[in-house]
């Protein structure tokens, strides 16, 4: 499971597990820095998952739904 802010992390991963499963996650959060080691959330908190590279399939769905039975926001 990856979770990023970006995107194009996923190949090299996949290069070097091939036979793993890979979930990735891009996070929506706006938050800020406002001393060293202290962050401040300031809006959002959403976790998109999709299984790479073919998109929602049964493991994001699984770990989707054991998120959210958790309390999280997914998508």
């Amino acid at each position: 499971m990856l979770i990023e802010n970006g995107i194009e992390i996923e190949p090299e991963l996949r290069a070097a597990f091939p036979a793993n499963p890979l979930i990735s996650g891009l996070a929506f959060v706006g938050v800020s820095r406002v001393a060293p080691g202290v962050i401040e959330h300031k809006a959002y908190g959403q976790l998109v998952l999709g299984d790479y590279p073919a998109g929602i399939g049964a493991a994001a769905k699984r770990f989707g739904d054991m998120l959210n039975a958790g309390g999280w926001m997914l998508k």
